[in-house]
């Protein structure tokens, strides 16, 4: 039997016929700071993560799982 599912692709927009990768935009670290913090003591982009505690600085590399 054949999987004949597609989606469309949130991020790039086309359409697929294979089951998409589970992954997340942000750690839930990041997510947990508040909003001065996340200008402040955080960086984020599509791929990497940093939060820069007094006494720790803590990182992120985007993954996903297929």
């Amino acid at each position: 039997m054949l999987n004949t599912q597609k989606y469309i692709c949130k991020n790039c927009g086309q359409e697929h016929d294979v089951w998409p990768a589970l992954a997340y935009s942000s750690p839930t670290f990041y997510n947990d700071l508040s909003d001065t913090d996340k200008e402040s003591i955080a960086e984020l982009d599509s791929d990497f993560c940093v939060i820069e505690h007094p006494d720790q600085t803590d990182r992120f590399i985007r993954c996903s799982l297929t």
